[in-house]
């Protein structure tokens, strides 16, 4: 199963957001009325300083979060909870999350929650937020936790429909999160809110060899294995070439060409991939030359060492 998280852009994936809300949040967990077009949505979903974080299988939104920057109109936050006699005398940029929502047959997959928060936290980065709040579901603190968010205070009933909340805040330059380690390693900062997520599960082809590819990948969890068809002992087999773990990047040609693949890939583990598309990635390099040799020493340097691998001899 392939899950795809990212930034919703299209009229189709926002419309998904409001439709996953209402199924999540009245239908499923009867926390609100019903509406009589089954879509949940407010105001804040109508300021420009608003995106939606979504997770997609097979091109359906199946989960969702919404990041919104702090502005003159304040944030969802607020309506839940007084954040400010807790925030620190030094917050710059704020942001809020909100709106977390997960379909019930996906809310056991722990992994999938934590790739929509932190996508959420990439695109704080890319806006200069320094903080981000939220008043959290009890039932998800520990998961967020992992990402470097921190009580404010013990759990308290919100202003909004008596549910319990626990008001939480991360400090971004403290953020936990080995993607963004990588990123910053590889000089890739300024491309971060660019960056998508997929997941799959062990066995699951991610790519195959020959087929036309527009996207290059970093393993941020598991391990992928690369491999070729050939003959072994007379007969046609798949040939393991190579096996990527943690802060490894596969497809990479792909961002400066349109040749097929060259190799299959596996996820060997589930996997947790961090990706980047070439449309996008070339309009964003284009239109902003002095990133362009970062980029191309980091993948002059990938293609050095895929060479060197070609070159060994291939795994039994």
């Amino acid at each position: 199963m392939r899950v795809h998280v990212k930034v919703a852009k299209t009229p189709k994936e926002i419309d998904g957001v409001f439709r996953v809300r209402h199924k999540v949040f009245i239908e499923e967990d009867g926390k609100f009325p019903a509406q009589s077009d089954y879509r949940m949505y407010d105001y804040f979903d109508t300021i420009p300083t608003t995106v939606n974080i979504i997770a997609m299988v097979d091109d359906e939104v199946i989960g969702c979060l919404r990041m919104t920057e702090w502005s003159e109109v304040g944030l969802p936050a607020d309506h839940y909870f007084d954040f400010k006699p807790l925030l620190p005398d030094n917050v710059g940029k704020l942001a809020s999350v909100s709106m977390f929502a997960l379909l019930s047959e996906y809310r056991s997959n722990m992994q999938l929650a934590y790739m929509l928060m932190s996508i959420g936290c990439y695109w704080g980065i890319s806006r200069n937020i320094s903080h981000i709040i939220t008043p959290i579901n009890p039932d998800i603190a520990s998961l967020i936790k992992r990402i470097g968010f921190k009580p404010l205070c013990e759990e308290v009933i919100g202003k909004v429909g008596g549910l319990p909340i626990i008001p939480m805040m991360l400090k971004v330059n403290e953020l936990r999160d080995t993607t963004l380690q990588y990123v910053k390693r590889m000089k890739l900062e300024d491309f971060i809110d660019i960056f998508e997520r997929e997941f799959y599960e062990e066995g699951d082809r991610i790519i195959t060899l020959g087929e036309a590819g527009d996207k290059a990948y970093v393993v941020v969890e598991g391990k992928v294995k690369v491999s070729r068809t050939g003959y072994r002992s007379g007969e046609h087999s798949e040939i393991i070439v190579n096996e990527l773990e943690r802060g490894e990047m596969f497809g990479e040609m792909a961002l400066l060409t349109v040749q097929p693949r060259t190799a299959n890939v596996t996820a060997a583990t589930d996997v947790d991939l961090m990706v980047l598309n070439r449309d996008v990635f070339q309009r964003e390099v284009l239109s902003d030359p002095k990133h362009l040799h970062s980029v191309l020493e980091m993948l002059g340097n990938r293609l050095a060492g895929t060479l060197d691998l070609l070159a060994r001899p291939a795994k039994g």
